[in-house]
């Protein structure tokens, strides 16, 4: 569902709930429950998936029933009654559990030793560096569904030409999860106006923030000084500097001619960077574009993204945006005379 932001004003037009609001309002029904390995059990509450801790025995959210299909390997399929074996097998092999709660249903089934951030703490820390910044700063993406955020902002004043009257603008990337196993990251985001597509920046220091969800017992704390970590990618997005080097590197991808992009998609599919169905779907948007060159191919892998938003994929989508940037960037260029298999 999109959300509006308030102090924050947003690209697109329309009326929108405030975020901020609405979770300070969830909050009031939330609950977690931290259960011990043995005391928790997947059960059928009437005709749906439930879940059966200490004495209580209640259904799961729909967000809670996605997020285990996906840990079940069912992609974007939720769970069910008839995954309740293997649903049982997966949590007695937890040391403890996590269980939160909303109201009277199960919004999220994870692993004791997750980390949790909370989204409003996360929020607020953002939005406290974006205010900071010296150039006016607008939301361009701010969607939130069952305890997953995806967000996006944009510099109308920090941009680069890259050819008459097409522009790179300066942007940020946020995404967290509150009931998924997916970490929580910003990063730098240029956005591109005359085709409305985003690509993520983020293959040195500074341009991305990653804070796992769980972390390896002994490994150092990828969370102390998130906040201040957090306020680097804040304004490495907006400096200009970045929208000067990814101008220059778009720049030089229009003389940058193939006769075929097929070997290059083919190499990226073995690698499992997209699905059969995305590599022909990319190859016919640069099929029917204006030019052969790298730059048109990196546009056709972006534009991809505007059609898992509409599917509602957001993960997805920002996970084709950062494969455009690493393209831009040569990361996977094919093996120089070996052989591509898919």
């Amino acid at each position: 569902m999109r959300y509006a932001i308030t102090d924050l004003p947003s690209v697109v037009p329309g009326e929108a709930p405030d975020l901020r609001a609405e979770l300070l309002e969830r909050r009031k029904r939330q609950q977690d429950v931290l259960e011990m390995q043995g005391q928790i059990r997947f059960i059928g509450v009437g005709s749906r998936l439930g879940l059966r801790f200490g004495s209580r025995d209640m259904p799961l959210g729909a967000g809670a029933r996605v997020a285990l299909g996906q840990q079940l390997g069912l992609g974007r399929a939720p769970a069910g009654i008839l995954h309740l074996d293997r649903l049982n097998d997966w949590v007695s092999g937890l040391r403890d559990v996590l269980v939160r709660l909303e109201g009277n249903e199960v919004r999220a089934v994870l692993p004791g030793d997750v980390r949790v951030l909370d989204l409003v703490e996360l929020l607020d820390v953002t939005l406290d560096h974006l205010r900071r910044l010296p150039v006016r700063v607008r939301l361009e993406h701010c969607e939130e569904e069952r305890g997953e955020l995806y967000l996006t902002a944009v510099a109308p004043e920090l941009a680069g030409e890259l050819a008459e009257g097409d522009y790179l603008y300066g942007g940020f990337y946020l995404s967290h999860s509150e009931t998924t196993l997916s970490d929580t990251e910003a990063c730098v985001r240029i956005y591109r106006v005359a085709c409305r597509n985003g690509a993520l920046m983020d293959a040195v220091e500074g341009q991305r923030l990653v804070l796992p969800r769980r972390v390896r017992a002994g490994a150092p704390d990828p969370y102390a000084g998130w906040e201040e970590r957090l306020g680097r990618v804040v304004a490495r997005s907006f400096d200009g500097g970045e929208v000067d080097l990814e101008t220059r590197r778009f720049r030089s991808t229009t003389s940058q001619i193939l006769a075929t992009p097929y070997e290059l998609l083919l190499h990226l599919a073995a690698q499992g960077l997209m699905t059969p169905e995305e590599q022909e779907r990319i190859q016919r948007e640069f099929n029917t574009g204006r030019d052969d060159s790298m730059f048109a191919l990196i546009n056709a892998v972006t534009f991809q993204a505007h059609v898992e938003r509409e599917g509602r994929d957001w993960a997805r989508a920002f996970a084709l945006e950062r494969l455009g940037g690493e393209i831009l960037r040569g990361d996977h260029q094919p093996p120089v005379l070996e052989p591509v298999h898919a």
